[in-house]
């Protein structure tokens, strides 16, 4: 016989509605941690890119004082471009040549790049700009040297990356 009154078994419409909600909440979340991990990691991937070529300029910087020590140079630090006059704002090419440019923004401190390495001149644009400042104390026979990086995110702006060291004359 058949029961009026008893309640027949399986799901609501209303219990169905609730479970899909808690799982889009859930998967909601766990996407948004997906994308913020993949955003966190391309901004790493550059700040660890930019500190490499920042290093870089400074390691040139050092090639360059070295080299005019061994020249017996008149200036230890940067021939024709640093003077007692004041600081400056310049690029180093790999092969040693020294360009002075007015800042970060300026066309030719851009960096090029060819497979994996990184270059001043024609080529793919790699995102990336340097430049290396000097301040100059020629009382103390030293000088500091700023590298600095920078390059534009997608949606994050603009990013710099600044490495630092002080060169001495030790002739």
């Amino acid at each position: 016989m058949f029961n009026f009154f008893k309640k027949p078994s399986g799901f609501s419409i209303i219990e169905v509605i609730a479970a899909i909600f808690i799982i889009a909440v859930g998967l909601t979340g766990i996407l948004s941690l997906v994308i913020q991990n993949v955003q966190a990691q391309y901004i790493n991937k550059n700040a660890l890119i930019a500190s490499q070529l920042a290093q870089e300029g400074l390691e040139l910087t050092r090639n360059v004082r070295d080299k005019n020590w061994l020249d017996g140079s008149v200036s230890w630090v940067f021939t024709g471009i640093a003077a007692p006059s004041g600081n400056k704002i310049f690029i180093i090419k790999l092969d040693g040549a020294i360009t002075e440019v007015t800042g970060i923004d300026d066309d030719d401190a851009k960096l090029k790049i060819d497979d994996a390495f990184y270059f001043y001149g024609s080529g793919n644009d790699s995102g990336f700009s340097r430049i290396i400042q000097t301040e100059n104390d020629y009382s103390a026979s030293s000088t500091v040297v700023s590298c600095i990086v920078g390059w534009q995110e997608k949606k994050g702006g603009a990013h710099r990356y600044a490495a630092e060291t002080v060169l001495y004359d030790w002739r």
